[in-house]
């Protein structure tokens, strides 16, 4: 699965622009991708799957949004 991840409690659209504090990734399962979000992001971001980057339709979030609960 293709994942995208960001520093911060902003919604998906209203994030800051710039690369700092965003990944893109690639992992097989939603647990790896939160541990790996965490480990390069902090304890507070947002994590979503997606199959086309520029359509934001297509993102789904994993793990809820805001303040992660893992």
């Amino acid at each position: 699965m293709r994942y995208y991840a960001y520093k911060g409690s902003f919604p998906l659209g209203e994030e800051p622009l710039g690369t700092d504090n965003k990944i893109l990734f690639e992992l097989k399962t939603h647990a790896g991708a939160r541990r790996r979000a965490r480990g390069q992001l902090g304890p507070e971001f947002r994590l979503y799957t997606f199959a086309n980057f520029y359509d934001h339709s297509t993102f789904r979030p994993v793990g809820g949004g805001g303040r992660p609960r893992w």
